[in-house]
């Protein structure tokens, strides 16, 4: 149960309270309703963490910028507002942050394949480094030492992914995302299967169905999807990932 709220008014303020283990938040969507095991929080919405802009080839975002904002901005890509609308309703939108929403664990999450397909990268207070998302494996742990301060996407990426629901508003009981760069290797990141969106490698093109194949039979014991068999998320990952390789990746 929270116990002791404090509101940082600058960057060095909000590390000094983290380090004495104070748990950051943006948004407070999540900890509204897991308070469990913590009592004190600092809140960063006033150190101005919430800016979108482009810089040399990236695209970074504030920590403390909203869904919103990222929906209402110009330099985010389509594929992105797509699943922020597609995974979040208005309410919600407003309040639930980037930096926030990555600290969730959520394996039903296209927004976060989204992120994770895309190679996002995240940048920590005071040292200012510079992590692939991916390499993370819980990024609440970032927030001994520091805190999230942005995200950079590269603005090239091209992400592009599909998904199969119940209804257009329902969480997606199946989802494939697959992430391009540069080096023309595809990021495949599959949502639904269990606790975590499932982060595969970068994958030659040619041997994409192969390896989620692979993939997919040799992680059978971890299938934790209670809504749908195993069998039918197999089926199913493979023609949406068909259809996304058809039609955007040729």
């Amino acid at each position: 149960m929270i116990q002791e709220y404090y509101r940082a008014a600058a960057k060095s303020d909000a590390l000094n309270k983290v380090k004495a283990g104070y748990i950051p938040i943006g948004g407070g969507t999540y900890l509204s309703q897991h308070q469990e095991g913590i009592s004190t929080v600092v809140d960063l919405q006033d150190l101005g963490l919430n800016e979108i802009k482009a810089d040399a080839g990236t695209i970074v975002i504030g920590a403390s910028t909203t869904f919103r904002e990222l929906f209402e901005n110009d330099l985010i890509p389509v594929s992105l507002k797509m699943a922020i609308q597609q995974e979040l309703k208005i309410n919600l939108r407003n309040l639930v942050t980037v930096a926030g929403h990555l600290c969730i664990t959520d394996g039903f999450s296209i927004i976060q394949g989204w992120l994770y397909a895309a190679g996002v990268k995240i940048h920590i207070y005071p040292e200012g480094e510079s992590i692939p998302l991916q390499a993370i494996s819980n990024p609440k742990e970032l927030a001994k030492e520091g805190f999230i301060e942005s995200i950079s996407i590269e603005k090239n990426t091209d992400v592009h992914w599909n998904t199969i629901s119940r209804t257009p508003d329902d969480i997606s009981l199946v989802g494939v995302i697959l992430g391009q760069q540069q080096d023309q290797n595809i990021r495949v990141v599959l949502a639904g299967f269990n606790e975590h969106v499932n982060v595969l490698s970068p994958i030659n093109k040619g041997r994409i169905m192969e390896q989620v194949k692979d993939f997919l039979l040799n992680a059978h014991s971890q299938y934790s999807n209670k809504f749908i068999s195993y069998n039918y998320y197999f089926k199913n990952s493979i023609t949406l990932l068909e259809r996304i390789l058809k039609d955007n990746f040729k």
